[in-house]
């Protein structure tokens, strides 16, 4: 899991420095919006995983649970 985790932060901070020389390079407003947006959509799915994951270590859970629509309604 570490070294799965050790990738993928990599592999974010590749694609921002790709973001940011894009940004550089090619300065357009709207692109540096999208971009951004695009960004702290990414970084908020992963902290999000991350605090999940990490409460459900605590309470001693293998895996998270995944509820369905129907598990809700009860």
């Amino acid at each position: 899991m570490v070294e799965a985790n050790t990738v993928f932060m990599e592999v974010l901070l590749e694609l921002g420095g790709k973001i940011m020389e894009d940004i550089l390079v090619h300065y357009k407003e709207q692109t540096i919006l999208v971009y951004l947006v695009l960004l702290m959509l990414i970084l908020h799915q992963i902290l999000t995983l991350m605090v999940y994951t990490q409460q459900h270590k605590e309470m001693g859970q293998a895996q998270p649970m995944v509820f369905t629509h129907k598990m809700l309604q009860q």
